[in-house]
């Protein structure tokens, strides 16, 4: 405990009670945080939250709550309404051309929208001054009326910043992804990644992914993939923030068949509505990727293109039990030059998450 900002934090108390004043009453709680007074800082916080403040205020306040939640209240605790248009991303049903012949072509599973509900735990545990790493542990359970399209996924982490190294961090990660309560796949991973201030309104992120990943049920799909990643932040105004990323991904497999390279990139903005607690995120995507054999059915090099938009809102000043609500929706489309594998589905869901 610092005896500075402890003294600091008395001093701000009393003119407080002198002023009432809330960027007074932010000094305070900022100097009881530097103080690791975690459990008072948090309470005036959380005060301060339920004022009429600008956004950017607002940022920088739940930001602080976010750092004391992580140190003393490790775990999230989530639930939504999910409704999906096409759970498995499953075709239409059409005609398609085999060998000069047309047939009518029906998927296994037929396109169905199906609502369903969304639980979510998470754990996180920052790297301290005195610990070796940071660990992560999520879980998303996804449950629709059709048990076939129940999806869970599991994830852990662990990453470790280096100090020798600013700004570099190294971890592993282990996902496993269960499909009507059966295993769909399983990737452990080995992560690499760059961060770096380039000035005040522009940051870099870089990242490198190693993952292995192993379909019990569909051997012939086992790859190991390496994705490279690249993003820029750009911070307008306090109200506006700007992102750009790219992404490259090889895909390799026994079976050529199902090797592929991919291309991506990615577009998106957060807004905050200036004199509202409105907050809008959203962002646009493009990526292709082509595969390195030629179909033997259709007789063409496999090529697809996906593009999806997403956007999100938040009443950043409303909570419902301690929970806030956000709205996210969600359009996916892929389209491919063999039509089997082309689909496009939307995604609308509504949540609450409560840290605890």
């Amino acid at each position: 405990m610092d005896a500075e900002p402890l003294r600091a934090a008395t001093i701000f108390k009393a003119l407080y009670q002198a002023t009432a004043s809330i960027r007074v009453k932010l000094e305070w709680a900022r100097a009881l945080y530097t103080a690791r007074e975690y459990v008072a800082a948090r309470r005036l916080f959380r005060e301060i939250l339920d004022e009429d403040l600008p956004i950017p205020v607002r940022d920088k306040v739940e930001a602080y709550v976010a750092e004391i939640d992580a140190i003393e209240r490790p775990f999230s605790l989530g639930f939504g309404l999910v409704r999906d248009t096409n759970p498995r991303a499953s075709p239409k049903e059409q005609q398609i051309t085999l060998f000069g012949q047309t047939f009518d072509y029906t998927p296994a599973v037929k396109q169905r929208t199906e609502s369903g509900l969304l639980t979510s735990l998470a754990y996180i545990s920052p790297q301290a001054q005195n610990s070796w790493a940071s660990f992560a542990a999520e879980i998303n359970q996804y449950d629709y009326p059709s048990k076939a399209n129940d999806r869970t996924v599991n994830k852990l982490t662990a990453m470790r910043r280096l100090p020798s190294l600013p700004g570099v961090g190294v971890g592993v990660s282990y996902e496993d992804t269960l499909l009507g309560y059966q295993s769909l796949y399983r990737a452990p991973s080995l992560l690499l990644d760059y961060s770096q201030a380039l000035s005040f309104a522009w940051k870099l992120g870089l990242g490198y992914k190693r993952s292995w990943i192993e379909y019990p049920e569909y051997s012939y799909l086992n790859a190991q993939s390496d994705t490279f990643v690249l993003q820029l932040a750009w911070e307008v105004d306090p109200y506006l923030k700007l992102f750009v990323d790219t992404q490259h991904e090889l895909n390799q497999t026994a079976d050529a068949l199902y090797t592929s390279k991919g291309s991506a990139w990615g577009l998106g903005a957060q807004w905050g509505i200036r004199r509202s607690p409105y907050q809008v995120t959203a962002k646009v995507s493009s990526n292709r990727r082509a595969y390195a054999d030629m179909d033997p059915f259709f007789g063409v090099y496999r090529n697809d293109q996906r593009w999806s938009e997403s956007v999100s809102i938040t009443k950043r000043d409303f909570y419902v039990w301690g929970f806030r609500p956000s709205v996210d929706v969600m359009r996916d489309v892929n389209s491919s030059n063999i039509p089997i594998n082309s689909y496009q589905k939307t995604l609308i869901t509504v949540t609450v998450k409560k840290v605890f």
